[in-house]
């Protein structure tokens, strides 16, 4: 049988497999600590992002349950808020 390479990166001090500990986004790339399973060795990788991200799609009564949970837990009463807010139909960026 063959020897086979484990799937991924390889760790560059003792050749184990890593795992990510950790992803930050960026604007343009994003960085992931990882770490080797073998010897703990850690190392941080970058990865380029391509593309046009595909866009989020919220479904309507999820927004709406959460705006609702929200109001609730800051103590602000339907009544309060409906006073606060003016719903406009026009430009939102202003005249």
């Amino acid at each position: 049988m063959k020897n086979k390479k484990p799937p991924g990166l390889a760790c560059p001090r003792c050749g184990g497999s890593l795992r990510v500990v950790f992803t930050r986004p960026g604007n343009a790339y994003i960085y992931r600590r990882r770490e080797c399973k073998k010897c703990r060795h850690r190392v941080t990788t970058t990865e380029r992002i391509s593309g046009t991200p595909a866009p989020m799609s919220i479904p309507v009564p999820s927004v709406v349950s959460s705006v609702h949970d929200l109001i609730r837990s800051l103590g602000i009463s339907p009544a309060d808020l409906a006073s606060r807010v003016t719903i406009s139909s026009g430009d939102p960026h202003g005249p």
